[in-house]
């Protein structure tokens, strides 16, 4: 598939891949950056302003002004990969890996308000049950939160271990002593052929969308870089990802949660877009302190990259929740009522 054809399939609407219904999901979830914030990691900001002070990207004067400018640390990959030497590409790829390492750290060692015990449960009622034997959690992340923080599947809403489709599994991940494990510990790694044939069958699908860090092919990253679908075509495991995202989302009658994602991405708002304006998708969105009003303000009027689909997206919202992270997930039993309501208006019938 083309970047062309790839994009038309997104445009027009309502082409679309209807899957078997072993493969349905009617209620996804869709994380960015701003969930593991709530663990003291990076925004896209915070990223890029380490990389503007990593010294050998100072020293490197292909580099230095590219990153300087850009918005984001993501377009600035794309400007060297389009303008810089193979000497800088490869200075910013080891920068890019130092400051992922310290946001690992981070996420690894903050004492979090947030009571992870009650996180588990939560994430537990995205996977398989017994209406349905696939349940997928998709995130923009490419840090290792979800295999830290997520090694508790018994209780009321039971899941098989989660798996990453089409990648070698290691038996320390989502096991409470990989959460203390060093960013180089051999563990951490995982290799990717890019151009396997993967298959995304039933079971708790963990779909990193854009990577992982820790995800190798010939030594890069797999997907770095702001015109991510282009990249995303350079792997069939990501092509594939993006396509079963797209076909949950274009499947009919179906809801998503959007946590910490701040609709910057084209092809994934194309996907929300199209998905609300042909195919009933319903966006159950949270952003802590901002109110609707507000919050539509902020991401749909005042965005010029999301103008084209930020109408589709924001009249596909159906709740909005605004309260405090640490205050939904507190470590007391006690959780508000406006989140009890959002939740279950979310999962309910």
């Amino acid at each position: 598939m083309t970047e062309g054809e790839f994009r038309r399939v997104l445009v027009e609407a309502p082409v679309r891949n209807e899957l078997p219904n072993e493969l349905k999901a009617d209620r996804l979830l869709l994380t960015g950056a701003g969930w593991s914030k709530n663990w003291c990691g990076l925004l896209t900001e915070e990223f890029t302003n380490r990389l503007i002070g990593d010294k050998p990207i100072v020293a490197d004067k292909c580099l230095h002004p590219i990153v300087r400018e850009a918005p984001n640390f993501e377009i600035a990959l794309e400007e060297a990969r389009r303008h810089c030497p193979a000497e800088s590409r490869q200075t910013l790829r080891e920068a890019v890996i130092r400051v992922f390492e310290y946001h690992d750290r981070l996420i690894r060692k903050t004492r979090s308000e947030i009571n992870i015990g009650r996180v588990e449960p939560f994430l537990r009622r995205f996977g398989p049950n017994q209406d349905r034997q696939t349940g997928y959690m998709f995130t923009l992340n490419q840090d290792l939160w979800i295999e830290r923080n997520f090694h508790n599947f018994m209780g009321e809403y039971y899941v098989p271990a989660p798996t990453f489709p089409g990648i070698n599994y290691q038996i320390a991940w989502f096991d409470s002593q990989f959460r203390t494990a060093n960013f180089d510990d051999r563990r951490i790694r995982a290799q990717v052929d890019p151009s396997a044939d993967i298959s995304i069958t039933t079971g708790f699908n963990i779909i990193k969308l854009h990577g992982s860090a820790n995800w190798r092919t010939n030594g890069d990253l797999v997907v770095i870089g702001d015109l991510k679908v282009s990249q995303i075509l350079k792997t069939k495991l990501l092509t594939a990802y993006n396509e079963r995202f797209r076909d949950l989302c274009y499947s009919g009658g179906v809801r998503i949660m959007v946590i910490g994602y701040g609709y910057d991405d084209e092809h994934i708002n194309e996907t929300l877009g199209l998905g609300c304006k042909h195919f009933g998708l319903r966006i159950w969105t949270y952003e802590p302190g901002t109110a609707f009003p507000a919050f539509r303000q902020r991401f749909f009027q005042n965005r010029i990259r999301i103008a084209m689909f930020g109408e589709e997206i924001a009249n596909g919202i159906a709740e909005h929740c605004d309260l405090p992270f640490a205050e939904l997930f507190s470590p007391t039993d006690d959780t508000p009522e406006a989140y009890d309501d959002w939740i279950e208006s979310f999962f309910e019938c």
